[in-house]
C-alpha cells in the first residue's frame, strides 16, 4: 500500500523521468485516497444531519384511501377540493321535533269545531268570565301558533340547507363536524329571533291600537244599546285579577273557569287563563290541562261533546307541564333538532383532486448510498486530476527552495530542481544562470510571487467549502430546531378540590423575555352566557384596550352593539350601536372590528353588514359618519400617522386609506385570492408595525402574513404547513396580534388556542400558550377564540366567540 501508485508516468508531464514519476505517482496516491475518504466522510455526514421534506401524492384518492392516509398520516395530510362550494342538504339532513301538543288531536279544526258546535251561537250569552267565551278562541290560537312555528322553523332549515358550504381544502372529520355544529346552532338561535321579532309587532300593534274584542272581553259597552248616540258608543274597561284595567294593560288575566247554568258556582280550568284578549290570555296559559284526562272531559262536559282524545304524555317533553305558552313560543315549540351529518358525502361533493402528505427524514441509509455513488464519479475525476497537479508543484516548489538555498550558500554550486546535475557558475559573485526546467520554473515562481500556486490552493479551499458549508448550515438549523423543540410546552393540568384551582402554566421563552400565563382564565365580560343584557354578549368579537382607563372595548357582533367594559365591572356599558340590527345611522350590522381615534375622540367601527365603516363620535353619538362605503371590510388598523388600513373580505385585499382619500391603496393582496404569496383568500384581522410592514390573517389559506412595505409578494410567519392541528399549522385563523418582541400571538379559531410564533426561532413553528384543551366553557378552555389583545404588563385577553364572553389570563410572576 506504501509503494502503491494509480497515476501514470504521463500524468506528471513528458519531461519527468520514470523514478521521478513513480515517487511522484506515490504521493499523488497518497494524496487522492486522503482526500477521497475526508470528501467521502463530509458527504456521508451531510447526506445524515440533512432533514429532507418529502411529499407523497395521490391523484383523486378515494374515501377508503383517504380515510387510511389520515389514520397513518393525521395532521399532515392535505386534500384541494375540485368543487369548493356545495349546499349543505348535499351531506346535511335537519328535521326539527315539535311539542306533543302540536301534532295532537287538540290543534285539528275537526275537534275544535266538533266542541263548539254545542255552545250557543251567541257567546255574549255566557258570563264575561265563563271560558267558553274563550274556549274556541283560544283553540284557534294555539293552533295558529303551531302552524306559524312549523313553517317558520321548515323555513329556516330550508334556507340553511341551501346555502353554500365552502371549503378550498377537505376539512377533516373533526373540523368537519364542528364548523357544522357551529353554523347549525347559529341557524337554530336565529330561527326564533326571527319569528320573536314578527310575534312582538303584531303584538304592539294590537296593543296601541286598542281594538275591542268581539267576545267582549277587554271593553264593554256602558249602557243598553238603544240608547246609544248615532256616532258614538261608551265603553269602559273590564277589570281583572289584582284591580289590572284591560284599559291601561293588556295583559290582565283571570283564572279560567266553567259558571254552572243558573248558577253562581264556579269550576275551575287547570292552568288555564282568561284576559282582555284571548291571544294575550293563551300565552299566560299553561296546557297542564291537556295533561289530565279529568280536565279534558270537564272541557267536554261543558261543551256537549264526547270523543275518544287521550291526555299528552309528560315524559316524553323536555318542557314542564307548567310551561306557560309564550316560553313554548319562544323555543317555536321545538322538543329537539334532529341533525345527521354524512362526512363520506361531504367528501363525495368535495371530490378532492389530490391529497399530499409532508415528512421529514433525518437519515437514510439507502439516500447516503445512493448520493456517494453518484457524486463518486465525478469527486474521482477532480481528484484525479487535481493531486498529480498538486504533488508536481509542491516537489517543484522543494527543489525550487533548495536550489536557491545552494546558490545563496555557495554561488559556485549549480543544482537541477528535479535531479543535481553540473551547472555553470558565475564566479565573479554575481547570479547563477540555469538552463533546466526547474531553473526556469524557480525564477518563474520568484517573479510571479508564487502566483499559479496560489491559485491552486484556492481551489482546493473552494471544492472543500462547497462540502462543508452546506453541512454547518444542517447542523445550525437543526440546532435551532432542537432547541424550539426543547422548550416545554406544558400541558394545562387543572385540580379542583375545596374550591380551589392548582393549575400548571405554560412557558414561552423569546431573545429577552420568558413569559409564562396562568392556564385558567378569568372571566371579565360577558359571564352569564349568551343574551343581550348589559351583562352579557352574543358572539363577540375582536377587542380593543384602553390601559389608562382599564376599559376594554368589545365588539358584540350578535348584539349589533360596541359594549365597554371598565375594570371588575359586572355590567358594561353600550357605546356605539345597540339600537337592534338596521343600516341607520344610530344602528350597526354585525360590526367585526373597531379602533379608537384619539385624535377625533371617536370610534372607527367596521358595520360589516352594511358594507361600511363609520367613525362614532364619543362625545356626540348623533353626528356620525361614514368615512368608507361599499366595501365587504372584516379588520381595522391606524399606523402612526393616522392612516387607516382595512381589509376586505370580497375583494380579498387589505387597503390603506389616508384621511379624505376617496380610494384606498392596495398594500397586501389584490392578485385574486388562492395560497400564493402574493395573494390573500379572506383577510380578517391586521396589524401594523413601527416599520409600516403588514401583518394579514389570511383565514382561509390558514395563514398569518407579513407584508413589508412596498412589498409585492408576503411572508409567512405563522401556519407554515397549513390546515391542521400541530404546532405548525392553524385552522382558521382569525385574529392576530404583533408583541412588542415581533412574536405573533394567534387565535386559532378552529383549534380553540392561542399560539404564539416566536421570531428568535424564524417563525417555524407555533407554541400554544392558552386553549388547546378541546372545545368547551371551562376555564381552562376556548370555543372559537376570535379575538385577542395584551396589555401593558402583558396579561393576555381573549374574545371567546362561541363560549360568549371575555377571558384574562393573567402573566403567572412566579
Amino acid at each position: 500500500m506504501i509503494n502503491l501508485s494509480i497515476f501514470s508516468v504521463r500524468d506528471f508531464g513528458s519531461n519527468v523521468d520514470r523514478m521521478t514519476a513513480k515517487r511522484l505517482g506515490q504521493w499523488a496516491t497518497r494524496l487522492y485516497i486522503i482526500m477521497l475518504i475526508f470528501s467521502v466522510v463530509l458527504l456521508a455526514i451531510f447526506s445524515m444531519v440533512q432533514v429532507r421534506t418529502l411529499t407523497n401524492t395521490f391523484n383523486r384518492p378515494s374515501f377508503e384511501l383517504y380515510n387510511q392516509l389520515k389514520h397513518d398520516h393525521a395532521d399532515k395530510l392535505s386534500c384541494s377540493c375540485s368543487i369548493i362550494a356545495s349546499t349543505f342538504n348535499s351531506f346535511v339532513n335537519i328535521k326539527a321535533v315539535f311539542h306533543e301538543i302540536c301534532l295532537s288531536p287538540f290543534v285539528s279544526d275537526q275537534w275544535r269545531i266538533n266542541l263548539t258546535a254545542g255552545l250557543v251561537p251567541d257567546l255574549s250569552t255566557y258570563a264575561q268570565n265563563d271560558y267558553r267565551r274563550f274556549l274556541s278562541a283560544h283553540l284557534q290560537f294555539l293552533q295558529g301558533l303551531c302552524q306559524l312555528s312549523t313553517e317558520s322553523v321548515n323555513n329556516s332549515i330550508k334556507q340553511f340547507l341551501s346555502s353554500l358550504f365552502i371549503t378550498a381544502d377537505l376539512l377533516s372529520e373533526e373540523n368537519f363536524h364542528e364548523r357544522l355544529n357551529l353554523l347549525i346552532n347559529e341557524s337554530r338561535v336565529n330561527a326564533p329571533s326571527v319569528f320573536a321579532r314578527v310575534f312582538y309587532l303584531i303584538r304592539s300593534v294590537n296593543d296601541g291600537n286598542a281594538f275591542v274584542s268581539t267576545y267582549g272581553t277587554n271593553f264593554k259597552y256602558s249602557s243598553p244599546r238603544e240608547r246609544l248616540l248615532p256616532f258614538a258608543a261608551p265603553t269602559e274597561a273590564v277589570i281583572y285579577d289584582d284591580e289590572c284595567s284591560c284599559g291601561l294593560y293588556s295583559n290582565c288575566t283571570s283564572q279560567a273557569r266553567f259558571i254552572k247554568t243558573n248558577s253562581f258556582e264556579t269550576i275551575s280550568i287547570k292552568g288555564l287563563k282568561i284576559g282582555c284578549t284571548p291571544s294575550e290570555s293563551l300565552l299566560v296559559s299553561t296546557l297542564e290541562c291537556f295533561y289530565n284526562q279529568s280536565c279534558i272531559d270537564l272541557i267536554e262536559e261543558y261543551t256537549n261533546y264526547t270523543s275518544n282524545v287521550t291526555h299528552l304524555s309528560s315524559t316524553t317533553s323536555r318542557f314542564t307541564v307548567n310551561t306557560s305558552i309564550t316560553e313554548l313560543v319562544h323555543n317555536l315549540f321545538i322538543e329537539e333538532w334532529a341533525t345527521t351529518t354524512n362526512y363520506s358525502l361531504y367528501f363525495k361533493q368535495c371530490s378532492p383532486l389530490l391529497c399530499s402528505y409532508t415528512f421529514t427524514e433525518n437519515f437514510n441509509v439507502f439516500h447516503t448510498i445512493t448520493l456517494l455513488l453518484s457524486l463518486q464519479g465525478g469527486l474521482t475525476i477532480i481528484l484525479k486530476w487535481i493531486c498529480p497537479t498538486i504533488i508536481r508543484i509542491i516537489d517543484k516548489i522543494s527543489d525550487c527552495r533548495k536550489v536557491i538555498t545552494l546558490s545563496n550558500s555557495n554561488k559556485t554550486l549549480t543544482m537541477n530542481c528535479n535531479k543535481i546535475e553540473p551547472q555553470s557558475y558565475n564566479t565573479d559573485d554575481t547570479t547563477q544562470t540555469s538552463t533546466t526546467s526547474s531553473g526556469i520554473l524557480c525564477r518563474y515562481f520568484r517573479k510571479r510571487n508564487l502566483t499559479w500556486f496560489i491559485f491552486w490552493i484556492i481551489i482546493i479551499i473552494l471544492i472543500l467549502l462547497v462540502v462543508i458549508i452546506p453541512t454547518v448550515i444542517i447542523l445550525k438549523k437543526k440546532i435551532i430546531i432542537s432547541k424550539a423543540i426543547s422548550t416545554t410546552i406544558t400541558t394545562p393540568i387543572t385540580t379542583i378540590k375545596k374550591d380551589t384551582i392548582t393549575t400548571k402554566t405554560t412557558t414561552t421563552t423569546t431573545g429577552h423575555i420568558s413569559t409564562k400565563w396562568i392556564q385558567v382564565g378569568i372571566t371579565v365580560a360577558g359571564e352569564n352566557g349568551q343574551g343581550d343584557q348589559l351583562n352579557q354578549l352574543h358572539w363577540p368579537g375582536m377587542t380593543y384596550l384602553d390601559d389608562d382607563n382599564e376599559t376594554i372595548y368589545v365588539v358584540d357582533e350578535g348584539n349589533h352593539r360596541i359594549v365597554e367594559w371598565k375594570s371588575s365591572a359586572k355590567t358594561g356599558q353600550v357605546v356605539a350601536g345597540g339600537n337592534g340590527n338596521g343600516n341607520q345611522t344610530d344602528q350597526l350590522s354585525r360590526p367585526t372590528a373597531m379602533i379608537v381615534d384619539i385624535n377625533n375622540d371617536s370610534f372607527i367601527i367596521c358595520d360589516s353588514e352594511n358594507l361600511r365603516v363609520v367613525q362614532w363620535f364619543r362625545r356626540n353619538d348623533k353626528n356620525q359618519q361614514i368615512i368608507i362605503s361599499n366595501i365587504h371590510c372584516y379588520g381595522l388598523a391606524m399606523d402612526n400617522n393616522g392612516d387607516l388600513y382595512v381589509s376586505d373580505v370580497e375583494k380579498h385585499v387589505v387597503s390603506r386609506w389616508k384621511q379624505g382619500d376617496k380610494n384606498g391603496i392596495i398594500v397586501a393582496g389584490g392578485n385574486n385570492q388562492s395560497n400564493k404569496l402574493n395573494e390573500l383568500y379572506h383577510p380578517t384581522s391586521i396589524f401594523v408595525d413601527q416599520d409600516y410592514s403588514v401583518y394579514v390573517c389570511d383565514m382561509w389559506n390558514h395563514r398569518v402574513v407579513k407584508w413589508l412595505k412596498n412589498a409585492k409578494v408576503g411572508i409567512v410567519v405563522a401556519g407554515v404547513d397549513g390546515i391542521g392541528t400541530s404546532v405548525r399549522q392553524l385552522d382558521n385563523p382569525i385574529a392576530m396580534i404583533v408583541d412588542r418582541f415581533g412574536n405573533v400571538c394567534v387565535a386559532d379559531f378552529g383549534n380553540h388556542r392561542i399560539m404564539r410564533w416566536l421570531k428568535s426561532t424564524d417563525y417555524i413553528e407555533g407554541r400554544i400558550i392558552v386553549g388547546g384543551n378541546g372545545v368547551g366553557n371551562g376555564p381552562d378552555q376556548l370555543q372559537w377564540p376570535s379575538g385577542l389583545l395584551f396589555d401593558r404588563k402583558d396579561n393576555l385577553y381573549v374574545s371567546d366567540y362561541g363560549g360568549h364572553r371575555v377571558q384574562k389570563f393573567d402573566v403567572d410572576l412566579n
